[in-house]
């Protein structure tokens, strides 16, 4: 009897742990993706966690996620304003000292969290090729809710040119047939840039997010 009765307290204290952590997990799963939580000085801070991603085949020549470098980026709690996305793609990516045009894709939850950064194309001074399949194959690997486009304009001007206003046409009309959102799409000059939703050109990040300029 006595040694069924420590059985009995032996599994009830397994049974107990088992739920502490299991509640641990879930608590953990349930955190966004793309922020960290930290505490400083007793208080709770966000921050953000930058992932460049890439993609490459597996054995079966299926497309598959890499990551390439992440960092903890302290300056902002969210993508949610093209002000901080610029201010990302600057101090992360050095995006406004580029010779050469980059394209870059962010993909994000629906709550403007970054879920990874992608190198979409590189090209010459004044162009970077980019199709609309490789943004989307991109986007759906990661399970974004919504996405934005970034290049920048080594000139110093951030004007849309017409390749500009195609591009950000042909992805947004692919966006609304596959269900994930066109936030924005933000062109990074020398010392200005600009924004396709903010300046009204753009009108599907406003319905697509709620948190997406949610200060308009």
């Amino acid at each position: 009897m006595l040694l069924e009765k420590k059985e009995r307290i032996r599994s009830g204290n397994a049974k107990s742990h088992f739920k502490k952590a299991s509640a641990f997990m879930v608590r953990m799963s349930m955190w966004p993706p793309g922020q960290e939580l930290k505490k400083i000085e007793g208080k709770e801070t966000k921050e953000l966690k930058i992932k460049r991603l890439n993609t490459t085949l597996d054995q079966d020549y299926r497309n598959i996620l890499v990551e390439e470098f992440s960092e903890n980026y302290k300056k902002v709690e969210n993508l949610s304003e093209p002000e901080n996305i610029v201010q990302v793609m600057n101090e992360v990516f050095h995006l406004s000292e580029r010779a050469e045009e980059y394209m870059y894709l962010i993909c994000m939850t629906s709550g403007c969290r970054p879920i990874g950064f992608f190198e979409l194309a590189h090209g010459t001074h004044n162009a970077a090729l980019v199709g609309v399949r490789e943004i989307f194959i991109r986007a759906l690997l990661c399970g974004a809710a919504g996405i934005v486009l970034v290049h920048n304009h080594p000139g110093g001007l951030p004007n849309p040119s017409r390749e500009d206003v195609s591009v950000t046409d042909k992805v947004r009309a692919a966006s609304e047939l596959i269900g994930i959102q066109l936030y924005d799409h933000i062109i990074v000059g020398r010392d200005s840039w600009f924004s396709f939703t903010k300046e009204g050109k753009l009108t599907v990040g406003f319905s697509g997010s709620p948190d997406y300029y949610d200060n308009r």
